[in-house]
């Protein structure tokens, strides 16, 4: 049980595939609850939801619709 979150780390340092803009749609086209399970557990597992670390990378969420502009 105590690998869990070391496994979760080392698989995504481990990716090669690190698409922004993948993620960014994969976000977009998300319904607002799984929005809002990717956010909560982003901030789970760094502290931050996703749409602040969008926010810290210069993109812009929209507080209405959730949406992301890329």
């Amino acid at each position: 049980m105590d690998q869990i979150m070391e496994m979760i780390f080392d698989e995504m340092g481990s990716d090669d595939e690190k698409d922004s803009q993948e993620l960014v749609e994969y976000y977009n086209g998300a319904s607002s609850e799984q929005q809002e399970a990717m956010n909560e557990m982003c901030i789970y597992l760094c502290g931050w939801s996703l749409e602040t670390i969008f926010e810290r990378c210069g993109l812009t969420v929209d507080p209405t619709t959730g949406a992301v502009d890329v």
